[in-house]
């Protein structure tokens, strides 16, 4: 239960968790993996996220068991065998770099193609959900009309009401027929700081520009979240880039992103998104997640589709989204994933 022997290279690695035990954390991801268990294991891989501006570190761990036999005389009559772990936790964090560079690149193109394609599926969608607000309408109107009883001028609008309907049935079918199919994604461990950080390198060049400063304060080591890790990566650069949005109107001149996870629990992970733009107004916090309701006109990549598909993603991991108002007067969105949200069947 606690260290008994350490090298200069782990007392380094202590100082820059600010005193805590590496071990502690590091065992306590490890024994995560049912896997693991058995506390014996080689080349088991491992993130640590510093925050801070740093970059985030990786260890490949190995783990022996080690028994140590007293053989002095008075064990002769009372055992006292030692029971020890021995933990090796190499610093792969170089070799990862360079494989980060590379995978960057490819996500950049994969991150592109997929918005393109979930984009088209949202705005079609939306269209049409809104289009069904007018055809119930007609609905409606139609039966009423044959409460009312027969005459020529019922017949008449009866007739168009009728049309109308069958219009508004076939522009619906159209609009589904040219649905691309949705892009089916295993569900598969997450990291989520890992997921941050490639949104935040993503976006790197939107925060540069518009004078953005990040501050970012992971927990150092969290659990995986089942789930799909495009739809997930792809909710939280929806929320940065309304962030980006927010704090980019002329005239704002603090312009902050602070971004936290955190472990509530043993089954819950928080990420809380704090910007400096002018928040939403309570009144409106709901409307948000409308189809396209949008407070910056219909010029946006989504036009008012971003929080719907949000709340599609956390609702699909069985989690949940608030939006507050943040302690600098902006906008707070809280969000909370269940470490097992879609279970290993993949239904959510």
């Amino acid at each position: 239960g606690k260290v008994v022997r350490q090298n200069r290279a782990y007392r380094e690695l202590r100082e820059l968790m600010e005193g805590v035990e590496p071990v502690a954390k590091l065992w306590r991801h490890l024994l995560k993996d049912d896997a693991l268990a058995c506390e014996a294991f080689k080349d088991y891989e491992v993130r640590f996220d510093p925050g801070g501006g740093s970059a985030p570190r990786w260890f490949s761990c190995s783990c022996t068991r080690v028994d140590e036999v007293d053989t002095s005389a008075d064990s002769f009559f009372e055992s006292r065998n030692q029971d020890y772990r021995l933990l090796v936790a190499k610093d792969i964090s170089d070799i990862k770099k360079g494989q980060e560079a590379v995978r960057m690149n490819a996500l950049r193109a994969l991150m592109a193609e997929e918005e393109l394609v979930q984009s088209t599926r949202e705005t079609l969608a939306g269209a049409i959900y809104q289009l069904q607000v007018p055809m119930n309408l007609v609905a409606a109107a139609s039966n009423m009309i044959e409460r009312r009883g027969a005459s020529v001028s019922m017949d008449n609008l009866r007739r168009v009401l009728r049309e109308a309907m069958e219009a508004g049935a076939e522009a619906m079918d159209r609009l589904s027929a040219c649905m691309p199919e949705s892009i089916t994604e295993a569900v598969v461990p997450v990291n989520v700081n890992e997921l941050i950080h490639d949104t935040l390198a993503l976006n790197t060049q939107e925060f540069l520009a518009n004078g953005i400063v990040v501050e970012w304060n992971p927990t150092a080591v969290l659990p995986s979240v089942t789930g799909r890790e495009h739809r997930l990566r792809g909710m939280l650069n929806q929320l940065i880039e309304n962030a980006i949005d927010a704090m980019s109107e002329r005239g704002r001149k603090l312009r902050e992103l602070a971004i936290t996870t955190k472990q509530d629990d043993d089954d819950v992970i928080t990420i809380i998104i704090d910007d400096t733009g002018p928040g939403i107004p309570e009144e409106n916090r709901l409307q948000v997640f409308q189809p396209f309701y949008t407070t910056k006109g219909m010029k946006g990549k989504r036009a008012g589709m971003g929080l719907t598909m949000v709340q599609d993603v956390v609702s699909e991991h069985s989690g949940s989204i608030d939006i507050a108002t943040a302690p600098s007067g902006g906008c707070r969105t809280a969000l909370t994933l269940p470490l097992k949200g879609i279970p290993d069947g993949g239904e959510s």
